[in-house]
């Protein structure tokens, strides 16, 4: 797992049947994949406009159950969900995003410091 990356599972039983759901998700990036059973169901590649995003939805059906895979960020706390026939499913979460506040309160102070100074001293 590179420095970034979330992912999300979930295991439910259907009609009988085990089913793994998985959520990928690089946070610098913005690249999603969603898988079912290990198949890939929707890739969204890299790029500025999903690295900007706020959330998107994913729906799909299994059988004859209804569902989508939901991701939300609400400033920098990101919300991975599944939802089966309207129901919220709960998963498991592993990610190496973890980087605490104040270091990326410090690169945005950094960075203005260096953008404040070459335009003084440009």
């Amino acid at each position: 797992m590179k420095y970034g990356d979330s992912v999300k599972t979930w295991e439910v039983v259907l009609d009988d049947k085990k089913h793994t759901f998985r959520f990928e998700h690089n946070f610098w990036s913005g690249e999603k994949k969603y898988f079912i059973n290990d198949q890939l169901i929707e890739h969204v590649p890299a790029g500025i406009k999903q690295s900007a995003s706020f959330g998107s939805e994913v729906p799909f059906n299994i059988g004859s159950h209804q569902g989508k895979f939901q991701h939300r960020a609400v400033g920098r706390v990101v919300f991975y969900d599944l939802y089966i026939d309207g129901d919220k499913i709960k998963g498991e979460e592993n990610s190496a995003l973890r980087m605490p506040l104040w270091t990326f309160a410090a690169l945005i102070l950094l960075l203005l410091l260096i953008a404040w100074v070459s335009i003084q001293y440009g």
